[in-house]
């Protein structure tokens, strides 16, 4: 004889089975939110990546553009000086002189690169630092103006360096290659958010063609900001100057530009 169970022991069973499918439910729930959160991750470390072998390749590109160059112009005024020195010693002290110069003039190159290297700003103020690298960058016609507003307090440091090499980056652009005249930097910082805009009257360019000579960093300025969960816009016409804006949020998201 067989007696079917109901109501409160049916009940019963109903439940045991509802605490499996809810567990087995979570476990599945949570596997693929860990899935999703170790790809994000993943793809930040290589965004990481990416920004920091765009600044190595920077810096080669300074050491071989600028002092490899200049050194090498001074070899070939010494070996110049040499040819001359017998039968045209005025000519060969002209080209002593130049190799001297030149020498000079790499030398100034590469402590400009070493400074950037050591330079970190968690020590010393947004404007300072900036103003310190217009210093480096050496004789140049642009008049570049600095303005930082707000509470540099409300930056943590990861987000004030990166900051830091996102303004940098622009500001060396629009000075050693838009060859601009007027150069306006200004960064607004509030609990919120900070804005950054590097303002130039340079030669300007097309941001949809291809990166011109001396913007291709502007692609790891972008990865920068959006690293930090903001981002960045560049707008330039060839003969027209140059204006780049970077948000980042500091806290809650981001609302955009305004207008």
């Amino acid at each position: 004889m067989v007696t079917l169970l109901g109501g409160p022991a049916q009940d019963r069973l109903d439940g045991a089975e509802m605490a499996v499918l809810l567990s087995l439910l979570h476990r599945s729930i949570t596997g693929r939110h860990t899935d999703r959160s170790v790809a994000h991750i993943g793809h930040l470390l290589d965004r990481i990546h990416s920004a920091h072998n765009d600044e190595r390749l920077r810096i080669s590109r300074e050491l071989h553009d600028e002092v490899a160059g200049q050194l090498g112009a001074a070899l070939n005024s010494l070996e110049l000086a040499d040819l001359y020195r017998a039968d045209r010693p005025a000519d060969a002290e002209e080209k002593a002189g130049t190799a001297r110069d030149q020498v000079q003039a790499s030398l100034t190159s590469l402590r400009e690169v070493m400074t950037g290297l050591r330079r970190r700003i968690d020590s010393e103020p947004l404007r300072g630092a900036l103003l310190r690298d217009v210093t480096a960058l050496g004789e140049h016609p642009a008049d570049v103006r600095v303005t930082v507003t707000g509470d540099e307090s409300w930056l943590r440091a990861g987000v004030a360096e990166e900051l830091y090499l996102v303004v940098r980056e622009a500001l060396r652009n629009a000075v050693r290659h838009a060859h601009a005249r007027q150069v306006a930097v200004a960064v607004h910082v509030t609990p919120q958010e900070v804005r950054a805009t590097v303002e130039d009257d340079g030669v300007g360019f097309d941001p949809r063609a291809a990166a011109p000579a001396g913007h291709s960093g502007i692609q790891s300025m972008r990865e920068r900001a959006e690293l930090l969960g903001g981002s960045l816009t560049v707008e330039s016409r060839p003969g027209c100057g140059s204006r780049i804006r970077a948000f980042v949020p500091l806290k809650g998201e981001d609302d955009g530009w305004p207008g």
